[in-house]
């Protein structure tokens, strides 16, 4: 995910939180985000993950789907917070 697009993020919804999850980005949302950040996400890659709650982004990396819970994933792969 573009730097640009993290940073209208942190602007317009400062209560989100940015990780990074191995190589995906994923953005968690207390509220729904305004319509023109969505659009910008989706323009950027990012989808929507129902079950996760939170949208994701490949940055370009793809892998196959789990089944495997967020907390487990984040242990697996590592997460860290972007700042």
């Amino acid at each position: 995910m573009e730097t640009e697009l993290k940073e209208a993020i942190k602007k317009t919804c400062p209560d989100s939180r940015i990780l990074r999850v191995g190589k995906w980005d994923w953005v968690y949302f207390t509220d729904k985000p305004s319509k023109s950040i969505r659009e910008a996400m989706k323009e950027a890659g990012g989808h929507f993950n129902g079950r996760r709650i939170c949208w994701q982004f490949t940055n370009g990396y793809n892998s196959k789907h789990s089944k495997a819970g967020s907390k487990m994933v984040m242990l697996k792969y590592g997460a860290k917070e972007e700042e």
